[in-house]
């Protein structure tokens, strides 16, 4: 693993970086599959920061390469009865796409909630048409488990 990418909290004084990630057009039609005319400000993000914050079952890790947030992990509805959670990941800083950080970044995840969290399946939902994302995680382990209702493949990955 590179010892340069390292996983860290997700901080407050990352979410103006991150309010440009999620108002990039490329990154909302892998995320959602639509863009949005409206924009998400950045009052809006510390809304958003401050009730993850809140929540027992959610975990943000921003993925960090060199010193420099490129992305972030929501880990989320973390359920410890039967050792489960969900995962959001995002490469938000193009740059940084096509060099295997989000793979090393994963793994680095998959790592946490084994060892940390006491987990031991976590499961994403991708869209079909983002291909590269779906290399990743087959990569790393992941198999397709069905299809949600809004016709995102759900993956899953024992740990």
């Amino acid at each position: 693993m590179d010892k340069r990418l390292r996983l860290r909290e997700l901080r407050e004084d990352d979410l103006k970086d991150r309010v440009h990630m999620c108002n990039d057009k490329d990154i909302q039609m892998l995320m959602s599959g639509q863009t949005f005319d409206q924009e998400v400000t950045l009052e809006d993000m510390k809304t958003w920061f401050k009730l993850r914050q809140q929540e027992r079952a959610s975990v943000q890790y921003a993925i960090v390469y060199e010193d420099i947030y490129i992305g972030d992990v929501d880990l989320n509805s973390i359920n410890q009865e039967d050792q489960s959670a969900y995962i959001i990941p995002m490469i938000g800083k193009k740059a940084y796409w096509n060099r295997g950080l989000g793979t090393q970044a994963l793994e680095r995840v998959k790592e946490i909630a084994r060892d940390d969290l006491a987990l031991n399946t976590i499961y994403l939902e991708v869209l079909p048409f983002n291909h590269r994302a779906i290399r990743t995680y087959e990569k790393i382990g992941f198999v397709s488990v069905g299809e949600s209702e809004d016709g995102q493949s759900i993956m899953k990955v024992s740990l």
